[in-house]
C-alpha cells in the first residue's frame, strides 16, 4: 500500500492522498454533519477514526480500491439534546428517544450494535432521500411529545389501508398539526400523519398530548383548540371525537386511557374529564386545585399522577375518582413523572434541577437530589432496575441505578421542603483526578441501614428478638431437666495418687475417708452459700426505689441477658426459704405488673410471671394474709387480662377489615 495522507475540513467531507504520485485519490463528502474535529489513524493497519461535533466516531477501512475507503463502523447519538425519553417493550433493555435535532433513536442497554436510529422526520421523504439527508430542507420541528405500545410491534392480523407499516408510535412536532407515526420493527417513519379533516385549513391549531392505548390499536391525541380525537393506528381512520362539541374549553394537557379500554382521561385546566372509550360521551370528572401541566398514568392499578401548575403532585384514583395524595416541595414547573413497576414510587423532575422520589403508600418524600441542569425527562425500566433521566444542553442520556434491587436499604420520610443534595452528572471521559481519585483505598462506608425502636408506639404490643428457647419453656426446666439426665450416672475412673493410702489388716485397703470428708465439706459449703443468696444485678435492681419506666424496666432486661438456668435460679432465690424475703417477691410483682402495662417484650415478661408462680406458689398461699400480697396479685391479674382483652380487640378488627375487603365489590 503507498504511503497516505488523510484531511479533513470543517464542511465534514474527507480527502486522501497519495504522498507517492502527490495526487489525490478519492474524496469523500458529508462524511459528517458538522466539521470534522478528530482524525486517527491506526498504526500497521488501513483504519483510521474520524469524529465530531455531530456526537458521532466512524472508522473506516481503506480496503475499497474505488472508492478509497468505506465505513466499518460507526457510533453515534443525537446531535441535539433529547427532549423526550421512554423505554420501550416490557424487558427494559432499549430506551426511546427524541431530540432536538427531529430524530427518533432507540438506544440499547445491552449491546451498543443494538442500538438504532429510526431516521430524521420529514415532510417530503422522497426529496430526501434524493438530495440526501443532510441536506434536506423539510426537516419536521424537533418532537416534543411521543407514545409508543410495543405489543402489535410483531404485526397485525389484517394489513388494512397502512398495515403493512406496523405503525406502534406516534410523536407530535413543535407548531405542527399533523402527529408523525413511526414503526419500531421497521426502523422507520410511516409514509402517513394523522389529522382531523377540521383542522384541514386551521394553521394555528397543533397537538398537544398523545396516548397510544394498550391494544396498540388506537391513538389518542388532544389539542389546544380543546378538542381529544381518537384514531386507529391501522388504517388512520379518525373514530371518535369525545365531547360536544369538544371535550374542553381551553387546551388540553394530557390524554391517556386505562387498561381495559373503557374509559380515556383528558386534562385541562383544572379539570380532569372521564369519556366512555367507544361513545364518546362523558361519564365523570373531578376538579384539582389548579391548572394541570401534566399527566402520567399507571394502568394496573388506575391511579394517575397529575402536576399542578403551582408545582405540586395530585395522585389521582381513577376507579373512585378522587383525589388521594397530594405532594408539594419543588419549587419550579414539574417537566416529567414517572411510576416504578410495582406503583410504590413517583419520580418527579422540576425546572429547578430537583429530582424527587414519593413513596404513595405512605405519602412521604423517601429521597430527593439535584443536578446542575434541570432535567427534561425521565422514565423508570419496567424491571425496576434503572431510572433514566433527559438534561437540558446534555446530549446524553443517564442511567440511575435503584439500590433496593440489590441490596436491602431502608427508607426513611423525609420533610417535603427538604434541601436536596447536588449531584454532578457524568461526562464522556474522565479527568485525572477521576482516573487516580485520592481515596480510593479508602473503605467505603457501610450503611448500618435503619433500626427499628423498641416500641414503636405507646399503644402498640412489642416483641423482644429473643430466640423461643431463652423463654418459651421457662417453666419446665425441670422436665427438661429429667429428660436430659442420663439412664445410667456416668462411672468416672478414680485417679490413683503417687501415694495409695491403705488401712492395715489381714486384707490392705484403700483408706478413702479423707475424700468422703471433702466431698462432704464442698456440698455443705455450697449449701451454705445457697441459703445465704448473696447480692445481684437483678436483686439489686428489684430493691430500687425508683418509679421512672426505665426502673420498672432494668430488672427484666438484666434477666434477659441470662441463660434459662440462671433465670430459675435468680427467680427461686426470692423465696424466703432460699435467702430471699416477701419484700423481694412484692417487688417482683409490682415491677411485673408494670413491665406488662409497658407494652414492651410481651412474651418475656409473661413466661417470667409464670416461672415465678409456679416456683413460689405454695410462699404465696401462706402468705395471702397480706394485704398488700393480695393486692399486687389482683393488680397482676387485672393487668394480664388487660393485654390479652387488647390483643383481641386488635385481632378481631383486623380479622373484620381483611374479611370485609374480602367480600366487597370494587
Amino acid at each position: 500500500m503507498p504511503d497516505l495522507m488523510i484531511t479533513a475540513s470543517q464542511l465534514g467531507h474527507l480527502a486522501i492522498w497519495n504522498l507517492d504520485t502527490e495526487r489525490l485519490v478519492t474524496q469523500k463528502e458529508n462524511v459528517h454533519a458538522l466539521s470534522i474535529t478528530g482524525l486517527k489513524c491506526f498504526p500497521f493497519q488501513p483504519i483510521f477514526a474520524t469524529s465530531s461535533p455531530d456526537n458521532s466516531i466512524r472508522v473506516w477501512i481503506m480496503d475499497d480500491e474505488v472508492n478509497g475507503a468505506r465505513l466499518l463502523m460507526f457510533k453515534e447519538g443525537h446531535q441535539a439534546p433529547p427532549t423526550r425519553i421512554r423505554f420501550y417493550g416490557d424487558e427494559g433493555n432499549n430506551i426511546l428517544s427524541a431530540g432536538n435535532d427531529s430524530c427518533l433513536r432507540s438506544f440499547s442497554l445491552e449491546a451498543e450494535l443494538l442500538s438504532f436510529s429510526l431516521g430524521k422526520a420529514s415532510f417530503n421523504r422522497k426529496l430526501a432521500k434524493k438530495t440526501g439527508v443532510s441536506r434536506d430542507q423539510s426537516v419536521m420541528p424537533p418532537i416534543v411529545e411521543f407514545a409508543a405500545e410495543s405489543v402489535r410491534e410483531g404485526g397485525w392480523e389484517s394489513e388494512g389501508v397502512h398495515g403493512k407499516e406496523k405503525a406502534n408510535i406516534v410523536a407530535i412536532h413543535s407548531g405542527v398539526r399533523q402527529v408523525s407515526v413511526w414503526s419500531y420493527g421497521r426502523r422507520t417513519k410511516c409514509s402517513f400523519r394523522l389529522l382531523h379533516e377540521r383542522f384541514a385549513k386551521h394553521t394555528t391549531v397543533h397537538p398537544t398530548s398523545v396516548a397510544v392505548t394498550v391494544c396498540g390499536n388506537f391513538c389518542i391525541i388532544g389539542y389546544n383548540t380543546g378538542h381529544v380525537d381518537r384514531f386507529n393506528l391501522q388504517s388512520a381512520i379518525h373514530r371518535t371525537a369525545y365531547g360536544e362539541p369538544k371535550a374542553h374549553l381551553t387546551s388540553v394537557a394530557a390524554v391517556a386511557s386505562d387498561s381495559l379500554n373503557e374509559q380515556v382521561f383528558s386534562a385541562a385546566g383544572t379539570d380532569v374529564n372521564f369519556w366512555n372509550f367507544k361513545s364518546g360521551k362523558l361519564v365523570g370528572s373531578l376538579k384539582t386545585a389548579s391548572a394541570v401541566t401534566a399527566m402520567q398514568t399507571f394502568r394496573d392499578n388506575s391511579i394517575a399522577a397529575v402536576a399542578l401548575n403551582d408545582c405540586s403532585i395530585e395522585i389521582v384514583d381513577m376507579d373512585i375518582r378522587r383525589i388521594t395524595r397530594t405532594f408539594s416541595g419543588h419549587k419550579d414547573t414539574i417537566t416529567d413523572m414517572a411510576f416504578s413497576p410495582d406503583s410504590r414510587w413517583l419520580v418527579s423532575a422540576s425546572r429547578d434541577c430537583s429530582i424527587r422520589v414519593w413513596d404513595l403508600s405512605s405519602a412521604s418524600l423517601v429521597d430527593c437530589f439535584q443536578t446542575l441542569s434541570p432535567c427534561v425527562s425521565l422514565t423508570f425500566s419496567p424491571t425496576g432496575e434503572y431510572l433514566a433521566s433527559a438534561h437540558q444542553h446534555d446530549l446524553g442520556i443517564f442511567l440511575w441505578t435503584n439500590k433496593t434491587v440489590y441490596c436491602p436499604i431502608t427508607l426513611t420520610s423525609m420533610p417535603f421542603d427538604a434541601v436536596p443534595e447536588v449531584l454532578t452528572l457524568p461526562g464522556t471521559a474522565p479527568t485525572g483526578e477521576e482516573l487516580f481519585p485520592a481515596d480510593a483505598d479508602e473503605e467505603m462506608p457501610i450503611d448500618a441501614g435503619y433500626t427499628s425502636p423498641d416500641q414503636l408506639a405507646q399503644h402498640l404490643l412489642t416483641l423482644s428478638l429473643l430466640p423461643e428457647y431463652r423463654w418459651k419453656h421457662l417453666a419446665k426446666q425441670d422436665l427438661i431437666r429429667e429428660r436430659n439426665k442420663p439412664k445410667e450416672a456416668l462411672k468416672v475412673p478414680e485417679k490413683a495418687p503417687f501415694f495409695l493410702p491403705t488401712i492395715p489388716g489381714l486384707e490392705p485397703k484403700f483408706d478413702t475417708s479423707a475424700k468422703d470428708a471433702a466431698g462432704n465439706a464442698s456440698t455443705s459449703v455450697k449449701s451454705v452459700a445457697r441459703l445465704i443468696g448473696g447480692s445481684s444485678p437483678f436483686r439489686e435492681a428489684l430493691e430500687t426505689r425508683e418509679v421512672t419506666p426505665e426502673a420498672v424496666r432494668r430488672p427484666f432486661e438484666l434477666l434477659a441477658t441470662l441463660s434459662p438456668s440462671q433465670i430459675e435460679s435468680e427467680i427461686r432465690l426470692l423465696s424466703p426459704d432460699a435467702g430471699g424475703s416477701v419484700a423481694a417477691m412484692k417487688a417482683f410483682l409490682r415491677l411485673a405488673a408494670g413491665a406488662i402495662a409497658d407494652g414492651r417484650h410481651q412474651e418475656l415478661g409473661q413466661s417470667y410471671v409464670e416461672l415465678f408462680l409456679k416456683l413460689h406458689i405454695a410462699a404465696m398461699e401462706s402468705e395471702l394474709v397480706d394485704e398488700e400480697f393480695a393486692e399486687l396479685l389482683g393488680r397482676l391479674r387485672q393487668t394480664v387480662e388487660g393485654v390479652a382483652r387488647r390483643v383481641e380487640d386488635l385481632l378481631d378488627e383486623s380479622l373484620n377489615v381483611v374479611l370485609f375487603l374480602k367480600h366487597v365489590a370494587l
